[in-house]
């Protein structure tokens, strides 16, 4: 099972109930668990995301006076975490691809 799947971004349907919708678009964290599921957990995704949090959130808050309707979890989708964390290199991604490769010798 890949880290980011696209397809599967959220768990709750936004706008079916306005007390948890509220939610979480007031506690920064429980909004980013609702989108991404993988925030949760120990993996490069989610820590890549739980890193991000706070940058997401001093975004959030700039972008708030200007648009004073806009949640939390709507400006995530528009931030797109996903696609920035993809677009990562592999030694950032936290992926260790020569790890079990021998060493590379050259004869000169």
């Amino acid at each position: 099972m890949p880290l980011f799947d696209p397809t599967r971004t959220s768990r709750y349907q936004a706008g079916s109930n306005p007390f948890i919708d509220e939610f979480l678009n007031t506690d920064y964290e429980a909004g980013l668990n609702s989108i991404f599921p993988q925030a949760g957990g120990f993996n490069p995704l989610g820590n890549f995301l739980r890193q991000s949090l706070g940058r997401y959130t001093g975004a959030y808050k700039g972008v708030l006076p200007d648009e004073p309707n806009l949640g939390f979890t709507d400006f995530l989708r528009r931030q797109k975490p996903g696609e920035e964390f993809a677009n990562l290199s592999p030694g950032q991604r936290g992926e260790r691809p020569g790890m079990f490769a021998p060493r590379v010798r050259w004869i000169g």
